[in-house]
């Protein structure tokens, strides 16, 4: 009752969970006389908090002056009730099921980033609930839905609830935790795994004859054109590339980013290695041409971030 005086949706229709994770409330189906009657049967001693008699508190005002009055029109309401809750929570696990189908269509997720097609909402008249029945489980509410509804075709336009942060991209809205410890810049002495964030980015010297042992996630460069340390850092506005695709062409490295369509986000995100003054490499998307593996090689540094 509380919930609906306040606005509420399926789920607080359902009330307080008898098993929520490590908690179990196992008297919530029983009423206050049978608890008395429990109480006087036994001769146990128990406490009564005696704030639970002040209807200066709404759930007390609903306890002590709504509920009795409810009682002398349904004498077993919370019978009903109870029903009711068991229809709404079975109604509610059929939508979850019924959801969950619908959006994994549509759904993407690199690492703690998470992109899901527009094309999930544009259901004319019920953009706005889809909207909210997929985002609520990052903590956006419904109105800010109802203005991400209206912004879906503003590219960039940005939203944030307590832990995330939503990015209107072209074809996605794209979902990320907001990071507290961000990676903006480290120095790398040598060769091996460091720990950045809640990544890894391995860096292991390998013979020339290995080097295709190794899938495509691998990024393989020629050890002898770096000079150690390295630093791994993010992009920046004036950053220039030469893309291996490219053959040794100059390239801003944002739009050559965006051509590779990587979002907003991940481009925030993405990480380059770079040797005096020359970017080596995009981590996880290019090497530089001019430091290419040719006939001449001798010795691979093969660069992993995972």
């Amino acid at each position: 009752m509380f919930n609906i005086f306040r606005g509420t949706g399926l789920s607080g229709l359902q009330g307080i969970k008898e098993i929520n994770g490590k908690i179990i409330r196992p008297l919530l189906k029983i009423s206050r006389e049978e608890i008395n009657t429990y109480i006087e049967a036994n001769n146990i001693e128990y406490i009564d908090d005696s704030s639970n008699n002040k209807t200066i508190y709404s759930r007390n005002f609903i306890r002590h002056n709504i509920l009795p009055q409810v009682e002398n029109l349904f004498p077993d309401y919370r019978k009903k009730i109870n029903t009711t809750i068991e229809n709404l929570k079975k109604e509610k696990s059929v939508l979850d099921f019924l959801e969950d189908k619908y959006f994994s269509q549509f759904e993407n997720s690199i690492g703690e980033l998470k992109k899901i097609d527009k094309k999930a909402f544009q259901q004319s008249y019920i953009t706005s609930p889809l909207l909210y029945s997929y985002l609520s489980q990052f903590g956006f509410n419904n109105s800010q839905c109802d203005d991400i509804s209206k912004s879906m075709s503003n590219t960039g336009s940005e939203f944030y609830s307590k832990k995330y942060r939503l990015v209107i991209d072209r074809e996605y809205l794209i979902i990320s935790p907001i990071q507290g410890n961000e990676i903006n810049s480290i120095y790398i002495e040598q060769p091996g795994i460091y720990k950045l964030g809640n990544k890894e980015l391995i860096i292991e010297e390998i013979a020339v004859e290995n080097r295709n042992n190794f899938n495509k996630e691998i990024l393989c460069i020629d050890k002898d054109k770096v000079n150690f340390p390295v630093k791994v850092r993010k992009i920046l506005p004036g950053d220039y590339f030469n893309p291996y695709g490219l053959k040794g062409k100059s390239i801003r490295l944002k739009k050559f980013l965006t051509d590779k369509k990587i979002s907003r986000i991940e481009k925030e995100n993405t990480l380059l290695i770079e040797s005096g003054d020359t970017i080596v490499m995009v981590l996880n998307t290019e090497i530089n041409y001019n430091f290419r593996i040719t006939d001449a090689t001798k010795k691979i540094l093969a660069v992993r971030y995972k």
